[in-house]
């Protein structure tokens, strides 16, 4: 990852977000469209340390989180032919969609919203309206 996040532009950032799932695939089995959701960093589940309960030091961390891309060097933001780097903390939430995967999305109040006293969907960003 020579040069980190800063040498690859354009990017999008974003470390923590919150939303409302529009849609999931074919995969997962825990989250439905319409779910309020708190995002957070990309973890393998693998390793020893993730099977161990300790995702923030997964053995994988950085590529998953700072190397601009998904951990095969894939990018599923362009802007015609030309790559937008993202999948920053694995999810590049100040976009305005996010693609996380389902291990990065937390129904259940953690982090900051942990120990806030508003429920989880009043973290998410309003709904544009259409004109």
């Amino acid at each position: 990852m020579a040069g980190g996040p800063r040498s690859r532009v354009p990017i999008v950032l974003g470390h923590e977000g919150a939303g409302v799932v529009e849609a999931v695939g074919a995969g997962v089995r825990t989250l439905a469209p319409g779910d309020h959701v708190v995002l957070t960093f990309d973890s393998c589940g693998l390793c020893d340390r993730c099977r161990a309960g300790s995702p923030s030091y997964c053995r994988e961390f950085t590529v998953r989180n700072f190397s601009g891309g998904r951990p095969d060097g894939s990018s599923a933001l362009s802007q015609g032919e030309q790559r937008i780097y993202g999948h920053y903390f694995g999810q590049s939430s100040f976009a305005t969609y996010a693609i996380a995967r389902e291990n990065e999305c937390d129904q259940g109040a953690t982090g900051c919203a942990a120990r806030s006293p508003w429920p989880v969907r009043l973290w998410g960003p309003k709904r544009a309206q259409a004109p």
